[in-house]
């Protein structure tokens, strides 16, 4: 195709997805929200499509790439394994909470890396409460998603925080019940307790929050019977409500709501605006490598902005040998 029509292709395109997200479908925020990003993407490309046409080659000696910047505020769960309490993803009991504290205040959290390594490190218990104290406490937005392959920490997939939240809850209901009597200062068996209202915030400190969630997964005074042994597992001879998570665990809680989308670490700017224009919808962008190693989380928009302004720069580098020559 005619590159002056793909352009005017695109730009129909985009111009035509900006504006149904902005009429049509704006009391829809999640689809408003995607058709404006995509027309905005559509756009993007249709103005830069003369330079990346030919970005593999070197342009008069120059050549474009752009390096993937780290752009947004995350953590990984490194901090939550080696801790005097021991591994609170669910190795060992917990009893101590300074740890805990340390973990849950700090600024704002948009993304939190969560290794699931061999399917033995963390307990569905464990991360429903720590996504919900981090999401209550510092505003966490995502969870990704990696496990353990030959010593590397491959990428599986991301979820909001919500979605990892709602769907926990789905899949076993008495983790809501709870953490609200929790969050209001109850500690009983889960089982037996009453779901309380959570339109506020918990009453509690994080730490005593925390504690009493999971030691209200610990049966009283008996071991589970036979209708329920399958929903526990044992830490040092205490059992708790909680199954381990695997990536085949992982991928049944969450269905849909598991994101496979990434982008590859590349410095090539024509294969990074073609990965980021399939990104409809996507705040945050996950970077691997080529063998799908984690890397970083990037914001979406300032990764177009990068591209714009690598590609900006290149322009007027042509455009200074052109009139050199």
């Amino acid at each position: 195709m005619d590159i002056a029509i793909l352009r005017v292709s695109l730009a129909v395109c985009g111009v035509a997805a900006f504006v149904l997200g902005v009429t049509v479908h704006a009391n829809r925020e999640p689809l408003a929200v995607a058709l404006v990003g995509l027309g905005a993407v559509l756009l993007l490309v249709a103005v830069l499509l003369p330079w990346l046409q030919s970005l593999d080659a070197n342009i008069a000696g120059v050549s474009l790439s752009l390096k993937l910047k780290e752009s947004v505020t995350g953590a990984s769960d490194a901090g939550f394994q080696d801790t005097p309490a021991g591994d609170l993803r669910g190795a060992a009991p917990f009893d101590s909470g300074a740890d805990l504290r340390r973990i849950v205040n700090g600024p704002p959290l948009r993304y939190l890396v969560i290794n699931l390594e061999h399917g033995r490190s963390w307990l569905t218990s464990r991360l429903y409460i720590f996504v919900a104290l981090l999401r209550e406490h510092r505003g966490l937005k995502t969870v990704v998603f990696t496990r353990a392959e030959d010593g590397r920490s491959v990428f599986v997939g991301s979820a909001s925080a919500s979605e990892v939240i709602a769907r926990l809850e789905r899949a076993y209901p008495w983790l809501p019940i709870a953490y609200a009597n929790a969050a209001a200062g109850q500690q009983q068996p889960a089982d037996l307790g009453v779901a309380l209202m959570r339109e506020h915030p918990p009453l509690q400190e994080p730490d005593q929050v925390f504690s009493w969630f999971v030691n209200s997964l610990h049966p009283l005074g008996q071991a589970p019977d036979a209708t329920t042994r399958d929903q526990f597992v044992y830490l040092n001879n205490v059992a708790e409500r909680a199954r381990w998570i695997d990536y085949a665990l992982l991928s049944d809680v969450l269905g849909a709501s598991l994101d496979g989308r990434k982008i590859f670490d590349s410095p090539d700017a024509l294969a990074l605006a073609s990965a980021v224009a399939d990104q409809i919808g996507a705040v945050l962008v996950v970077v691997t490598d080529d063998d799908g190693q984690f890397k970083r989380v990037v914001d979406r928009l300032v990764l177009l902005d990068q591209l714009a302004v690598t590609t900006a720069a290149l322009g007027r580098t042509k455009r200074r040998r052109s009139s050199r020559a």
